[in-house]
């Protein structure tokens, strides 16, 4: 099974507001398409210098239905390239 595992921070604007707790950030990450046939997919949750970050896998299907960043990614999903790409969102 292909699943596609990130790190929170997608290459949206570099600078950004988050929207529910009005933090400035700057941030750029990497994605990458990685087979997980061997692997427990519970849901857990991690504290980061007092803000608790909730994760869970979801599958494809259910993101255009959720908040979910970066916007592209939602319908991208379905078209992965079959190499590299540098896309610059802002979203």
């Amino acid at each position: 099974m292909s699943q596609l595992l990130f790190d929170h921070c997608g290459y949206r604007n570099p600078f950004f507001t988050e929207d529910k707790s009005q933090e400035d950030f700057h941030e750029l990450c990497l994605y990458f398409l990685v087979e997980v046939s061997d692997i427990s997919f519970g849901n857990f949750t991690v504290n980061e210098q007092g803000r608790l970050n909730h994760f869970e896998w979801i599958s494809f299907e259910k993101l255009e239905a959720l908040y979910f960043y970066p916007t592209f990614l939602k319908k991208e999903i379905w078209n992965l390239p079959q190499s590299l790409q540098i896309i610059e969102v802002i979203d």
